[in-house]
């Protein structure tokens, strides 16, 4: 994981020296123009091989630290970047690299200039960043193959890096339309509440296949494996196990996963150890199908809940994945939630459900459209959100309610600056 980045000549103006903060949750903070926002997306360039946004942002040199893998410096020399890792030299790219690989791009007949900095696989109906574009297969018949070698040399072991945007409540959705250079265009008004609460129905649903499909397996290989059992359970180990999975019974319930019947509690008898020890095997392989999702279901509707919005009632289920409800019972439209409701949504939905675990992931600005109240919530759902996921997380903000009590995890940019003379 990254443990340290050094940056000098940002903007021409300022150099920082920023030390991550051991407890995998750190603070960047800092007026208005000193580059919290920069700071988060040359951690994120890295890991995505940003090579566009490095050879524009003013630098001359950025030096990464990690604990698990050796470090990686980029120098920057007019319009020139040099990679370094351990210092011995990787590669060099430049902007005339880059516009001759762009340009030698465009030639292929179905990559298509769709926007700024986006591209189009017109078979596919795919949209492109450039980035994205240049390390997959240089003969681009199969766009899903990396590059043999990637725009930043052969680096390995970089941190995935998930970043959280500003801008987080606008999603992307593609639909056609007529422009000179292409048919197609992205649609940027969709509504990413709307998007997560589909993305949530179809997780249920996989994971409910995923069930079905253990299930059958389970049951119809079960006559074989009770003749087959020769291990016994003791009465007490029976009792602990089957509290425990009616206590996950009950939770799968809370959230309308009823897949598992259980009928009344059966009557321990030695003799019938054997099949009672085939039976909890077979209930907690079932159910054990649902436990990271069931997880992830009680923190995000634990958080949700403590914000407490107003006639409004969290309801999970694989018709909907997540909706609200009036106190009447009546559906309320996601897109017609507050801006800081739908704020909460799209920030937790993504922490807990997007982020992959042991990910380095980046947040700008949470406070945006936040309740103070709300605000100082904010850092002990997102510590227990790390402690969940095993993730570390480095965000940005304005606000002192964020911070609240937690200001020895805090790097002052304009305490830490040392301006350039």
């Amino acid at each position: 994981m990254l443990k340290e980045i050094i940056i000098k000549d940002l903007f021409n103006t300022y150099n920082y020296d920023l030390n991550m903060k051991d407890n995998n949750l750190t603070i960047i903070t800092g007026p208005n123009g000193y580059g919290k926002t920069t700071i988060l997306k040359i951690i994120s360039g890295l890991s995505h091989f940003d090579i566009s946004f490095l050879l524009s942002l003013s630098f001359s040199e950025i030096h990464y630290e990690f604990d698990n893998r050796d470090p990686i410096s980029i120098i920057k020399k007019k319009d020139e970047l040099i990679i370094y890792e351990n210092n011995i030299e990787l590669k060099k790219i430049s902007k005339d690299n880059l516009k001759n690989t762009l340009r030698e791009i465009s030639k292929i007949p179905f990559i298509a200039p769709y926007d700024e900095g986006l591209w189009l696989d017109k078979r596919t109906n795919r949209i492109f960043n450039t980035e994205e574009l240049l390390i997959f297969s240089d003969d681009y018949e199969n766009l899903e193959k990396p590059f043999k070698i990637n725009p930043f040399g052969n680096l390995h072991n970089i941190p995935i890096v998930y970043l959280i945007k500003e801008q987080r409540l606008i999603g992307t959705k593609r639909r056609r339309r007529e422009y000179s250079y292409s048919r197609y265009r992205e649609d940027f008004s969709s509504n990413n509440v709307e998007n997560y609460a589909e993305d949530l129905k179809r997780t249920i649903f996989e994971i409910l296949a995923e069930f079905s499909k253990k299930a059958q397996d389970l049951d119809s290989s079960y006559p074989r494996r009770l003749f087959d059992q020769t291990k016994t359970i003791s009465k007490n180990s029976f009792e602990k196990r089957y509290e425990k999975v009616k206590e996950t019974q009950s939770l799968l319930k809370k959230y309308g996963f009823q897949t598992i019947t259980l009928d009344d509690k059966p009557t321990f008898k030695s003799e019938n150890s054997r099949a009672l020890r085939v039976y909890l095997n077979d209930i907690e392989k079932k159910q054990k199908i649902f436990a990271n999702l069931s997880e992830k279901l009680e923190t995000f509707t634990r958080i949700v809940e403590k914000r407490n919005f107003p006639n409004k009632t969290l309801e999970i289920s694989q018709d909907h994945g997540f909706r609200f409800l009036t106190p009447s019972n009546k559906p309320i439209s996601l897109s017609k939630l507050s801006s800081g409701e739908q704020q909460v949504m799209v920030l937790f939905y993504e922490l807990i459900f997007k982020v992959e675990k042991y990910s380095l992931v980046l947040i700008d600005e949470p406070e945006l459209s936040l309740h103070v109240a709300w605000q100082k919530r904010f850092l002990d759902d997102l510590i227990e959100i790390i402690n969940l996921n095993k993730i570390s997380v480095i965000t940005a903000t304005h606000s002192p309610q964020i911070i609240n009590d937690k200001w020895d995890l805090t790097i002052d940019l304009e305490e830490l600056i040392e301006k350039i003379s």
